[in-house]
């Protein structure tokens, strides 16, 4: 269950920022993209708290840790959602990879 509620929040979460990000077209508020972002936060928020459950069943319970989870899931669904993963030079799809490490590692140095 911990990896479906993860999946989920994190393409619900990854929906949000993606239709947010096409929300606001030269000032004017796109109300399709706008309730599309929404309700993926929605569902994100949903699927984030039954995570959280089941992380806590196994003694995870601090906030770092299982905000690590969500992070992980949620930047690599909006990386390859948002297809703009797929036009960066190599170097910087590297320096993207050693971020998100480099953030585990500090959570789980500092949280677990």
């Amino acid at each position: 269950m911990i990896v479906i509620s993860t999946l989920l929040t994190a393409w619900g979460d990854s929906r949000g920022f993606i239709y947010g990000s096409n929300a606001w077209n030269k000032g004017v508020l796109d109300l399709t993209n706008g309730i599309k972002s929404v309700l993926g936060f929605a569902i994100g928020a949903v699927g984030f708290v039954i995570m959280v459950k089941y992380l806590n069943e196994l003694k995870i319970k601090t906030p770092e840790l299982t905000t690590l989870f969500w992070f992980v899931a949620t930047i690599i669904f909006v990386a390859f959602g948002s297809r703009q993963l797929f036009s960066w030079p190599l170097i910087d799809k590297i320096v993207a990879f050693l971020v998100v490490i480099g953030l585990g590692f500090l959570s789980f140095r500092n949280g677990g």
